[in-house]
């Protein structure tokens, strides 16, 4: 027994000396203090590690003032044997401070009061339920009171709002309504506020009326400035028409000069610039030149075209050469091919998708598409630029011309 009682005031002097960092999260706001480990009540540590970071100590705080001196919940953070080492553990690292729950160091507190008898702690929890059933009573009628009074000001300003619409109203006589029964109930007299709703809504839509009859009016001068742009345009062209065309229909085919014969040294290809110039001349007066003698004018203001029928592609074959150069031109052969001038034939779709054209340029585009290929037209240009011109690749090759000397090198020949 002495050797029990021994090796526990042994245990107990080892704390002895030995300084704490602690807080009082309580009472001094967070701060952390420097107090001896035998101000700690039933704390007997056996080194500088036997504490609970998470556990609430109860330390004893000596005021200077002498005013809060006592007993307080603290919370243990490093311990050291001496002050110096203590503040070496403190500037060496960073305190890690556990959280600490507020219900457990007031549980420690509520330990050292005396515990109160079952009768009284029933008395006070009843004491507690009354207190608060009557602070619920008393802030349920407050509110209420205060809903009445904020209803009562609500009406009471409605009342003064509408009385003062009232009077601010011009007063106008009441019509007497007649009716033979005076106990008819279907003549009802919609209310002020209804009236003016209808007023706003007849005014707005009739505001909506003037500016859609204005923007109607604008179009209506659009229209008739462009119908006579369109008159005069149809006019001019009735002037060129009737200055183009002087000749009857049945001449417009006419070639403009004889070709050489066949085993004369002239014989070459013709110029394909030629051919396109006339085909595009002779089929463009053809569409625009009246069949029945009707005026020119009447002629030019009507479609040119059926509507319904669509611009098919012309068909990618290159037109020959090797047909007879004796045949008239512009007419069909015994084979069925197309005798454009010279021996250039080409094919009966090719022809009708030329002939099908209302304008000279089509006429003349679908000609040199079907003479050369759109193959061999696309690696050609009129003035021997780039077409159109690369500004990505400054260094690009001008491409070749498209001329009578150069026809050779584009048949292939």
């Amino acid at each position: 027994f002495a050797v029990l009682i021994l090796s526990h005031v042994q245990a107990k002097n080892i704390g002895i000396g030995m300084f704490a960092l602690v807080r009082f999260p309580n009472e001094f706001g967070d701060k952390v203090y420097v107090v001896p480990t035998v101000n700690i009540k039933d704390f007997y540590p056996s080194g500088d590690t036997d504490f609970d970071p998470r556990a609430v100590y109860q330390a004893f705080w000596k005021d200077p003032a002498g005013a809060n001196t006592g007993f307080y919940s603290a919370q243990i953070l490093v311990m050291a044997e001496t002050e110096e080492v203590l503040e070496e553990k403190r500037s060496a690292k960073r305190l890690r401070k556990a959280k600490v729950y507020a219900s457990e160091y007031e549980a420690e507190e509520d330990a050292d009061e005396p515990v109160p008898s079952s009768a009284v702690a029933r008395k006070e929890r009843q004491e507690k339920k009354t207190r608060k059933g009557n602070q619920q009573a008393a802030k349920g009628s407050a509110y209420a009171e205060i809903l009445r009074e904020q209803i009562e000001s609500s009406k009471r300003k409605n009342a003064e709002a509408a009385g003062h619409l009232d009077a601010q109203a011009p007063k106008k006589k009441r019509l007497e309504i007649t009716s033979e029964s005076d106990t008819d109930d279907s003549l009802v007299v919609p209310p002020l506020s209804q009236l003016q709703l209808k007023q706003q809504d007849a005014r707005h839509w009739h505001q909506r009326y003037k500016e859609e009859h204005k923007e109607n009016a604008r179009l209506h001068g659009i229209i008739a400035s462009m119908q006579s742009c369109i008159d005069e345009k149809l006019d001019t062209i009735q002037q060129l028409l009737e200055a183009q065309v002087q000749a009857p229909p049945t001449e417009i085919f006419k070639p403009s000069h004889d070709f050489a014969p066949q085993g004369s040294p002239s014989s070459k290809a013709p110029d394909t610039a030629d051919v396109i110039m006339e085909a595009s001349t002779s089929f463009a007066i053809s569409k625009t030149v009246p069949a029945n003698g009707a005026t020119v004018g009447a002629s030019a203001r009507t479609k040119l075209s059926n509507p319904t029928s669509q611009r098919r592609p012309l068909s990618t074959d290159v037109a020959e050469y090797s047909g007879p150069r004796s045949a008239p031109p512009f007419s069909t052969l015994d084979s069925g091919r197309f005798h454009l001038k010279g021996g250039v034939t080409i094919r009966e779709d090719q022809r009708q998708t030329i002939f099908n054209n209302t304008r000279a340029a089509k006429v003349a585009k679908d000609t040199a598409q079907a003479l050369w290929g759109s193959e061999k037209l696309s690696q050609r240009t009129y003035g021997g630029r780039l077409a159109p011109k690369d500004r990505r690749n400054p260094g690009a090759k001008a491409r070749k011309e498209l001329s009578p000397e150069k026809v050779a090198l584009v048949f292939g020949e």
